[in-house]
């Protein structure tokens, strides 16, 4: 009610991630050991929410005893958690996967989670990690493991040398986990919504252009 919104498009708007969104993430370590993490919400000019989203959106601070345990950027109305970082433990952003089927094979695991009755939505594990885990092992092998109602990646930062990690997950565990190397070359990753060991679709390349300004940076 103090929204102004009926229930029922309140609980659409927090599947909409499940559906259909596009978003960049990006984890680097620095030669000092520095690890950092940055996200993008790739909503373009003309979808028609956008302007709205802008108005809606707000960090939540989450606190027990008057101590904060977590942060989310987020928008009035959305329960889960897209964005945020639990301090002086780890941060985790997420991205959606897109479906080879397209929304077809989606509905059919939406369906099939239901059903079984033991899923979450990807927005709610991450933020029922970000609530009681507390350091980046321990959210790694959560958002790995716990079962899902849709695929997704999870985008996912530490505070140490090499805690940097794209989780690759199917509805029941992860197809890929993907993580920093420096010693091998590998100081940054990106991800934007499909499977990094695949080429990007010709007509959605946010990756080639990201990887290049990441090189040029380094």
């Amino acid at each position: 009610d103090a929204l102004g919104v009926a229930t029922g498009w309140l609980a659409l708007f927090n599947l909409g991630y499940e559906v259909s969104d596009a978003c960049t993430s990006m984890i680097a370590q620095t030669e000092d050991g520095k690890i950092y993490h940055a996200r993008n919400l790739d909503f373009w000019a003309g979808m028609g929410f956008t302007d709205s989203l802008k108005n809606m959106t707000f960090i939540a601070d989450f606190q027990s005893g008057g101590e904060t345990v977590f942060k989310t950027t987020t928008f009035a109305g959305y329960v889960g958690a897209l964005s945020g970082i639990r301090p002086k433990g780890f941060s985790v952003t997420i991205d959606t996967r897109f479906y080879p089927q397209g929304l077809g094979e989606l509905f059919y695991e939406v369906v099939e989670a239901i059903v079984e009755n033991n899923a979450s939505l990807v927005s709610f594990l991450s933020r029922d990690v970000l609530q009681r885990e507390t350091d980046f092992d321990a959210a790694l092998n959560n958002l790995a493991n716990d079962e899902l109602i849709a695929d997704v990646y999870y985008i996912l930062a530490g505070v140490s040398d090499t805690e940097g990690a794209v989780i690759s997950r199917n509805r029941i565990n992860a197809t890929n986990i993907w993580r920093l190397d420096p010693s091998a070359g590998r100081w940054f990753e990106v991800e934007t919504n499909y499977d990094h060991w695949e080429p990007p679709p010709w007509f959605d390349d946010r990756r080639v252009p990201a990887n290049d300004a990441m090189e040029k940076m380094g």
